[in-house]
């Protein structure tokens, strides 16, 4: 079963390393976090995002706004 975790900034290196392994697929993702951050307000390309934590591994971050 995972567990959900709301991202804060401080976490954008966990997200960064699980993005890196998605390269060619987290395009938008990782230029929204780098626009925008983890902060969750109502500015553009901000949102929240959720990391499902299997194990103690993360094993996906998802936007919120997409689920």
């Amino acid at each position: 079963m995972s567990t959900l975790k709301i991202l804060q900034p401080g976490d954008e290196e966990l997200l960064e390393a699980f993005v890196l392994q998605h390269i060619n697929t987290s395009m938008f993702l990782r230029s929204n976090l780098q626009a925008a951050g983890l902060v969750d307000g109502n500015q553009r390309y901000q949102g929240t995002y959720v990391a499902a934590i299997e194990n103690k591994n993360k094993v996906f971050f998802r936007n919120i706004l997409d689920i």
